[in-house]
């Protein structure tokens, strides 16, 4: 008796923890939802720009009954662009084309963030249309078009476009490992010349000569291609229904 009476106050007292732990875990994924939508408003572009002291201090003031100012730490995983470096109609568009990888971007759950791109584009009802301006490399592309490039009711590209499955010249690199390693004093020579032909395949309008995209566009029509292709493309989930929801966070 006491046996069976100890065991079940055991998995009493686990099912109560468990039940702070979702708790607490509710209230943290809210506070950094609230946090990153806070921050997305207030970019350098936006005339007040924030900073990472400033979000961590607002997540900390949101008042949430489960987390205690006092014992949280907030950690800013995106703290923006360099000193210095910009993003304004008057000069050229900053180039941050992919997601990082790798040990260090893994600290900071990176993969986890831009996941819900994914996830979130898949369970979009209404259209989508895809302009690429400048370089649309591997899955920050697709993530920045519901989640492959076949998903919006168009995907085109300016003249400027360039299009491949990683940055280029680290796809040659870790393609051709063998190749360079073996060109010896050629190696640099080698490597150009493969980095220039990856970049001329990979120009947009031969991708769309291969219908990897829809067209290659003339800047100056991009509104009408936009408005054309939202005004042929119907509104709704395929079949009415919403697909399953798994938030990678």
């Amino acid at each position: 008796m006491a046996v069976s009476m100890t065991a079940l106050l055991m998995v009493i007292i686990g099912m109560m923890k468990m039940c702070v732990g979702v708790y607490c875990y509710h209230y943290t994924s809210e506070a950094a939802r609230e946090g990153a939508r806070w921050a997305i408003v207030r970019g350098s572009s936006s005339g007040q720009e924030t900073t990472a002291d400033a979000i961590s201090t607002y997540v900390k003031t949101l008042g949430y009954p489960a987390l205690t100012p006092a014992n949280m730490t907030v950690t800013v995983s995106w703290a923006g662009f360099p000193t210095g470096v910009t993003c304004t109609p008057n000069n050229n568009p900053c180039d941050n084309p992919g997601n990082m990888v790798g040990p260090e971007a893994e600290k900071t759950a990176t993969v986890r963030h831009f996941s819900r791109m994914f996830v979130t584009g898949a369970n979009l009802s209404v259209p989508v249309v895809t302009v690429i301006l400048r370089k649309a490399y591997g899955l920050g592309a697709q993530a920045m078009a519901a989640g492959t490039f076949g998903a919006p009711a168009a995907t085109v590209a300016w003249p400027t476009g360039e299009l491949g499955p990683m940055g280029l010249e680290g796809a040659v690199r870790l393609g051709f490992r063998r190749e360079l390693d073996a060109a010896g004093d050629g190696r640099a020579a080698l490597e150009d010349q493969l980095i220039a032909g990856a970049y001329e395949r990979g120009k947009a309008l031969n991708v769309a000569s291969v219908f990897e995209i829809d067209d290659v566009i003339d800047p100056a029509d991009t509104r009408a291609v936009v408005l054309a292709a939202l005004r042929g493309h119907p509104t709704g989930a395929p079949g009415g229904k919403r697909r399953p929801f798994i938030d990678a966070w």
